[in-house]
């Protein structure tokens, strides 16, 4: 029988580091635990932030919003390291799928101990290329330096939003509020231009827009579009692409309206911009 007697290391080892029955694998405390906390970083608790309030993003959203100086190949490995921790959690339909991710288990302890309550969700919503047409105008929003809110038209009726017209999206820039549609072309342009664009220039009491900025699904849908809008009084009304969204931005040039092409969102489109009013209780 082989008998091991511990004592000390001799000096010229006492630098020896401790390993695991399992040779490199783990990494051993002296106490024989294995270190398995995960350091969450800014962009972690960013990410998990701004899921709180889309619900559902697309990799390549979470990658234009938090990576993009890094590679599609890093902001996956980060992903799937935080669904294997349980920050995150993915949902991917079909192999041929871009994975979707909201907030996990562990994602909302986190986002508790911030103050935020979520409810944890298990499957994406029905309309869910409505919700990831909303949350790639918010992701672009997002990347203004001085963005004062995003609000989905899901997050709207939590504030005490008090108008009957519910916009896709609100977004505050100083000194300007704009209104969000997303068009994916289900409705008819008639249906389009009685429920949303005549109720917009009827104006919403308490709410002065800039603008109503109006994305399509399409170039041949915007174009048909602003035929149907038409030119009328304020607020402007802003035609773009969610491609142009995707690959310019919001700061970029490319709104089309009655004034023409290349419209961007920090030039004079309505004489009425004023923010002093809301149309919401903070």
């Amino acid at each position: 029988m082989w008998l091991h007697i511990f004592r000390t290391h001799p000096p010229f080892l006492s630098n020896l580091s401790h390993r695991s029955a399992d040779r490199p694998l783990f990494r051993m405390r002296y106490n024989a635990s294995v270190t398995d906390a995960m350091r969450l970083t800014n962009r972690c608790i960013g990410m998990l932030t701004l899921l709180s309030s889309a619900r559902w993003l697309k990799t390549s959203q979470v990658h234009r919003r938090y990576f993009a100086g890094a590679s599609l190949s890093a902001a996956r490995r980060r992903l799937r390291l935080l669904e294997e921790k349980k920050y995150l959690v993915r949902y991917r339909e079909n192999r041929m799928a871009e994975s979707l991710w909201t907030v996990g288990r562990e994602g909302r302890r986190v986002l508790e101990k911030q103050g935020l309550d979520i409810s944890l969700e298990r499957r994406p919503p029905k309309q869910i290329e409505h919700y990831l047409g909303i949350n790639d105008v918010r992701v672009a929003a997002e990347l203004f330096p001085d963005l004062l809110y995003f609000f989905s038209c899901w997050e709207l009726p939590t504030i005490n939003w008090r108008h009957r017209l519910l916009p896709d999206g609100l977004i505050g820039l100083p000194g300007k509020t704009f209104a969000m549609e997303f068009d994916r072309g289900q409705e008819s342009l008639a249906y389009f231009v009685r429920t949303k664009v005549e109720v917009y220039r009827r104006g919403l009491p308490g709410l002065p827009l800039w603008a109503v900025l109006i994305v399509a699904d399409s170039d041949a849908r915007m174009k048909s579009l602003i035929r149907a809008a038409g030119a009328g009084a304020t607020p402007a009304m802003l035609f773009s692409t969610l491609d142009r969204v995707r690959e310019r931005g919001l700061s970029a040039p490319i709104f089309s309206g009655a004034g023409g092409d290349g419209i961007h969102l920090r030039q004079p489109v309505s004489s009425k911009c004023s923010v002093d009013e809301t149309g919401f209780d903070s």
